[in-house]
């Protein structure tokens, strides 16, 4: 009898229902699941199919749980609304660093340090942000005895 593996992936378990369907043996393998030498870093299609078709044969794939297409469709739903609110959390997270940039902006022009970030900001790619950041992480620079320290 002809027996197939694959590794899971994001398209889902299609493949399986229809090799399962046609009575063929096929199991699905988790990638983090599959045995690998310690340094072996190159992948390719080609290699990791060999890989996988010796390993089977050796019976040394653990096969994982494949749901129906009711659990299937329920698990993107779940996942999908996860990422919805990891991208209403950064949403949130935005405007709250939008809220503090103008903080840090209005304070500007009362810092001791005002004119040595308006020069660090004629550096290409240095931006207000960044300059602000750097002069209040090191703070006066005339404390330093020489350039090297």
């Amino acid at each position: 009898m002809l027996a197939s593996c694959y590794e899971a992936g994001p398209r889902g378990h299609g493949l399986y229902r229809k090799l399962t369907a046609m009575v063929y043996d096929c199991i699905v393998v988790a990638p983090s699941l599959i045995p690998s030498k310690p340094g072996d870093r190159v992948k390719t299609d080609r290699q990791d199919s060999e890989l996988l078709a010796r390993l089977h044969r050796a019976n040394e794939l653990t096969a994982v749980w494949v749901p129906d297409i009711e659990q299937e469709a329920m698990r993107v739903l779940s996942r999908a609304r996860e990422d919805m609110k990891l991208l209403e959390r950064q949403a949130r997270q935005q405007k709250r660093v939008k809220g503090l940039e103008a903080k840090m902006e209005k304070a500007l022009d009362n810092w001791s340090l005002a004119p040595v970030v308006e020069a660090l900001m004629a550096l290409r790619c240095c931006q207000l942000m960044t300059a602000m950041t750097i002069m209040a992480e090191l703070g006066d620079i005339t404390r330093f005895d020489s350039p090297a320290s």
